[in-house]
């Protein structure tokens, strides 16, 4: 009986959010400086929020191993999870106001999309490999 589980080609998505200041973009947890490689006109407007977003695949299995019984039958467990990026781009969010009556003005979220050139891929991997190896892959 094998436990051994394989998937392919499950989505997966990562992001986290970005702020500037002094003219560079950095990641809001880490306070690391980011490179997305792409022109985005920075601000230090209060109202406008950026957020990294990482849309990809995993392929990869999972064997459990076996830990008890005759040790001719005992292995470890292994495995292995591939993760593709598909997609990355950095969504702004500004909040816009617009004036419904004289008196009364209500705030709007629009939404701009930066893509990321595929020369950045491996940078932006290489600085949130941990976060992007952690996220659960829905097997089912």
């Amino acid at each position: 009986m094998s436990r051994k589980k394989t998937w392919s080609n499950v989505p997966f998505t990562f992001s986290c959010e970005l702020y500037c200041h002094n003219k560079k973009i950095y990641e809001s947890v880490s306070d690391q400086e980011v490179d997305l490689g792409c022109d985005i006109p920075i601000t230090e407007e209060s109202d406008a929020t950026f957020e990294l977003v990482i849309e990809g695949t995993s392929s990869g299995y999972c064997d459990p191993g076996c830990t008890y019984g005759p040790p001719e039958k005992c292995y470890p467990p292994e495995g292995e999870d591939e993760r593709t990026f598909d997609s990355i781009y950095v969504l702004r969010r500004r909040v816009l106001s617009i004036r419904l009556s004289r008196n009364d003005t209500q705030g709007v979220k629009t939404k701009i999309e930066y893509h990321v050139p595929c020369s950045h891929e491996l940078p932006l991997f290489s600085q949130f490999r941990e976060q992007i190896q952690n996220i659960e892959i829905g097997l089912e």
